[in-house]
């Protein structure tokens, strides 16, 4: 995985609109899958990035508002453009008071750094909620699975 070292603007009529978005937790976290899913169907991904070793200085964070689950709150948030196993995607970093930066890919170059902060920050009511399903309700052991197809003008 290498990043690009010098910043690029990201603009967005450089880029090709998304089907829809997928959001994945570290678990999910696919290179190739995610190559997969834009390629055949341009799906992009929201998801924290695996195994970042390095810091953004600090000064190149910038305090904006971003809502977490209808909570809005200030974040130092910085992002660039990053290339990863050959595929372009937005890296979106957040500094805590700590000094600690997690950080964030999307290859959605329409979604607002802000947005996708807070649906990453925002997915824990997500895996509680899966969590108690599974503990509580054996959410586990459905006794059938289907897939159907969607319909694309809905």
């Amino acid at each position: 995985m290498q990043d690009k070292k010098q910043k690029k603007d990201i603009k967005k009529e450089d880029y090709t609109q998304p089907n829809i978005t997928f959001v994945f937790d570290r678990e999910g976290y696919d290179g190739p899958f995610f190559r997969l899913l834009w390629e055949n169907y341009r799906i992009a991904i929201l998801s924290y990035r695996k195994n970042v070793h390095d810091n953004w200085p600090e000064e190149s964070f910038n305090s904006i508002d971003v809502t977490v689950l209808e909570h809005t709150s200030k974040m130092q948030i910085c992002e660039r453009e990053v290339t990863i196993g050959g595929m372009a995607f937005k890296e979106i970093r957040r500094l805590t008071d700590s000094g600690h930066q997690t950080s964030i890919i999307t290859n959605n170059w329409f979604i607002d750094a802000a947005v996708a902060a807070g649906r990453m920050f925002g997915r824990w009511s997500q895996e509680n909620f899966f969590r108690y399903m599974l503990m509580d309700y054996d959410f586990d052991k459905m006794i059938e699975y289907g897939v159907q197809p969607l319909n694309e003008n809905k």
